[in-house]
């Protein structure tokens, strides 16, 4: 009998490894033999789903994180956020960014390129402005997809030291010795 961190990593193999559908069937088996998934299952099926654009399996997974009481699980949160990017949706983006108690860089840099990558690089800059306030730095994948996002838009003054400023990770590298 397989346990579940067996089960994950076989799971997770596939979908970290171009097999997403493979991945999915193998939660399927998993499901079958009486294993229960746990966070770590949820959180490679998502990716899977997301790969592939199986919105149908990952609105079933979502309901299934919040049934499971995972809704807290800030890694979830995460790829549930980039799984409904990648599908268009970002209403529902948005409700789940609007109700996480608790954000990390990730949480940020998802939202942010997740709107540019959608063609909204005002919202992304809202966002941008909205994590200054409440957690200040960025790091260089902030940097990235608020470059998308200016070239994006035709004003190019956007680029600006308010961005530079709050990333410094990604520009420690470029300064010159003293």
């Amino acid at each position: 009998m397989k346990n579940s961190f067996l089960w994950n990593s076989m799971i997770r193999g596939y979908a970290c490894n171009g097999f997403s559908l493979k991945s999915l069937v193998m939660c399927r088996e998993m499901l079958n033999f009486g294993q229960k998934p746990d966070n770590f299952t949820y959180l490679f099926v998502l990716k899977a789903c997301g790969d592939i654009l199986i919105r149908g399996i990952g609105r079933k997974v979502h309901a299934l994180v919040l049934v499971g009481g995972f809704e807290s699980n800030i890694h979830l949160v995460n790829s549930l956020l980039l799984m409904y990017f990648t599908f268009g949706e970002l209403a529902i983006v948005r409700l789940l960014f609007d109700k996480m108690s608790l954000r990390d860089l990730t949480s940020w840099n998802t939202v942010i390129y997740g709107y540019v990558k959608n063609g909204e690089p005002n919202d992304a800059f809202l966002v941008f402005d909205h994590m200054r306030r409440a957690s200040g730095i960025g790091d260089r994948t902030t940097l990235l997809a608020l470059l998308f996002a200016c070239s994006d838009l035709m004003d190019s003054k956007l680029i600006s030291v308010d961005i530079i400023c709050c990333v410094p990770s990604a520009t420690k590298r470029y300064h010159a010795p003293h």
